[in-house]
């Protein structure tokens, strides 16, 4: 790879910017930096005062990876809402597959059973 010149450029806009070696620049001053230096966020902000046609600046893709999310699944025979306890006699119905319980307010124990068995069937 060969190694381009330096070259003028004059920071347009408001705001800062920060180098990754350590240089700030302010708004309308001038500096010297190589093309390959300038990242690509900052290319609207900064505008070149040389000539840089025969130096080609090099634009960086970013590849995203997708994860995949894996989810459990509840075979038919299996319940899908079990009950959970909570604190002095109140329970919660907990979605077995995310986990969340899906009352929002504690529940004495024979309505969590009630409701939990007709969510079951």
């Amino acid at each position: 790879m060969t190694e381009s010149k330096e070259i003028k450029w004059r920071k347009i806009g408001g705001g800062s910017l920060r180098f990754i070696r350590g240089k700030i620049i302010k708004p309308n001053e001038i500096f010297l930096a190589c093309p390959e230096e300038i990242p690509v966020a900052f290319r609207k902000q900064i505008i070149p005062l040389e000539d840089i046609s025969e130096t080609p600046i090099p634009v960086r893709k970013k590849v995203f990876v997708a994860q995949e999310k894996v989810v459990p699944v509840v075979a038919p025979e299996e319940k899908a809402y079990t009950l959970q306890k909570r604190a002095f006699g109140w329970w919660d119905v907990i979605n077995v597959v995310s986990g969340k319980a899906i009352n929002e307010k504690g529940l004495r124990e024979d309505m969590a059973q009630k409701l939990t068995e007709e969510l079951n069937a």
